[in-house]
């Protein structure tokens, strides 16, 4: 028994020999008026156990007499550690709404994200046996009886989105946007249902998501970035249009629909290449090449500036109104926002504006000859969570530290003129990220969650695999800033497609156990690696 869970046992135990002494108060009669409610003495300390011990604890009613209070205060415990976890937004909760879950499913869910981490942890190695998923699945995107389907009638899924939760998922392709309900992965198999569509006004390039406010509303924003040419007669050669398009839908409404709540027409000569979306709120954060650009579609408002040598491949990390990048010399770079251009005349495109980085900060390792690099950090579904960011080397590179973790850290404010609000401060490095796991890492396919007090992140492997790694919270404290990661093989070989495997066309949800990754350009591949507890 370890020593958190003998801690959480004693202060049960204290509870019961509690609880027994209020009830010879009940049969002596005596001080009726003054007795403690049974929840206030005996149940309380529930609602402080992790949530872990309250689900592995057999003893749990057999202590307590009353068993409707016993239960009662489980799926209370229960919702609570899943509104935790999940900050409390409604959508990346599970499905259904959790008052209509059973005591069990409330388990699964809140139990899922410790499960999550033992079960990387358990098959860590090489030497152990490979991961298994407790149910797979494939499906097909929607047969369509014509237009740009392929010869044998399905859609090509081009793009994919797994909701946090790993109920949702949203997939587009064929200049069309799909959201789907995959079911709660617990003792049902997989069976997904079509829930809305949209049209898309030309071939899809960025999909995300992000939820539409922090009211626990199930509200969601999506955004899509599409291109397209338009024939004209007027003019020759025909004219290339962008589009950045801000849609709404509330996937548990009785008729789910998507709404579109704004638009952003780029120039395509000049917005080719558009590489990383980031949504928070009514607020959208776009990685161009060569220009980092902000666009708030609820009040019509933006701007956009020269981002300098930023390394395209690096994205950007957003923490409250501080946007951090990696430059081509590998320093990270820091802007703060500033106030928003009005766009008078509707929506088209942005204005330019100077606004140059606060500082230029370089990390704390030597390069060699600039090898191959990739970022990643916290999703922005858990962006009210203290910040982390990773700096991942290619592991084919000759490098002495493969991975280096940062947490963000408040330092000033957005209105001071040299100091920015956030910086990177380093906080772990490991010499690896798959120890003993066959083919090297190349890039993450998914931001970091914070998962059970770990971070946890997906990855992608030279041989198209996927690699779950989790790494420990950094503590900028420590004097040695050694880390260990644990990794595990959760998809061993991928689609029939070379190269198949990218942040575009993978959706990982840790606290649900849930993957899903290109089969093929006509058919998904779900997994589920959680099994329901007791089996």
């Amino acid at each position: 028994m370890s020593v958190m869970e003998a801690g959480y046992n004693s202060r049960w135990e204290r509870a019961c020999r509690q609880e027994k002494n209020l009830e010879g108060w009940r049969q002596d009669g005596r001080r009726d008026s003054c007795r403690l409610r049974e929840e206030d003495v005996v149940l309380k300390p529930a609602r402080e156990c992790n949530k872990a011990n309250i689900t592995s604890m057999s003893w749990f009613r057999s202590n307590i007499k009353s068993g409707e209070a016993a239960e009662a205060t489980e799926v209370q415990a229960n919702r609570g550690a899943i509104n935790n976890d999940n900050l409390g937004l409604a959508p990346i909760c599970p499905h259904m709404p959790m008052e209509k879950m059973t005591l069990a499913e409330l388990e699964h869910a809140a139990s899922g994200p410790r499960r999550f981490v033992n079960f990387v942890d358990q098959f860590g190695s090489a030497s152990k046996a490979r991961t298994q998923p407790y149910m797979s699945c494939q499906f097909s995107s929607r047969e369509k009886p014509s237009g740009t389907e392929t010869s044998d009638g399905l859609y090509r899924t081009s793009h994919l989105f797994l909701v946090p939760g790993g109920c949702f998922l949203i997939t587009a392709g064929a200049q069309i946007v799909y959201l789907w309900d995959l079911g709660y992965n617990m003792y049902t198999p997989v069976k997904p249902f079509l829930v809305a569509t949209t049209p898309v006004n030309g071939n899809v390039f960025i999909l995300t998501a992000s939820p539409a406010s922090e009211t626990g509303q199930t509200v969601l924003n999506v955004a899509v970035h599409t291109q397209s040419v338009a024939l004209s007669i007027q003019f020759k050669p025909p004219i290339s249009l962008a589009i950045l398009a801000l849609y709404q839908i509330n996937p548990l409404s009785p008729q789910p629909a998507f709404h579109l709540k704004g638009e952003l027409q780029l120039d395509p000569q000049v917005d080719t290449f558009l590489n990383h979306i980031l949504l928070h709120d009514s607020t959208v954060f776009i990685n161009f090449s060569p220009t980092i650009g902000v666009w708030n579609w609820a009040e019509n408002m933006g701007c956009r500036w020269a981002q300098g040598e930023v390394e395209s491949s690096s994205g950007l990390t957003v923490c409250d109104e501080s946007i951090i990048g990696v430059d081509d010399d590998h320093n990270f770079v820091v802007w703060d926002l500033l106030e928003l251009c009005s766009l008078p005349g509707g929506v088209n495109g942005l204005p330019n504006i100077h606004h140059g980085p606060k500082v230029v900060r370089q990390p704390n390792h030597e390069d060699r000859g600039l090898p191959a690099f990739s970022t990643t950090s916290m999703s922005s579904w858990q962006r009210h969570r203290q910040g982390y960011l990773a700096y991942i080397i290619a592991e084919d590179e000759n490098q002495d530290y493969r991975l280096f973790l940062y947490s963000i850290q408040q330092v000033g404010r957005c209105d001071t003129a040299f100091l920015p609000a956030h910086i990177p401060v380093a906080g772990g490095q490991s010499q690896f990220i798959s120890e003993d796991l066959g083919e090297p890492i190349t890039n993450p396919v998914s931001p970091i969650f914070l998962c059970d007090d770990w971070l946890v992140m997906c990855s992608r492997t030279n041989a198209d695999e996927l690699i779950a790694t989790i790494l420990p919270v950094p503590i900028e404290a420590l004097e040695d800033m050694t880390i260990y990661p644990s990794s595990a093989i959760l998809v061993n070989e991928g689609g029939d497609d070379a190269d198949s495997l990218w942040d575009y066309n993978v959706g990982f949800y840790p606290m649900s156990g849930r993957v899903v990754y290109h089969a093929s350009d006509t058919c998904l591949h779900i997994l589920d690696f959680l099994l329901p507890l007791g089996e």
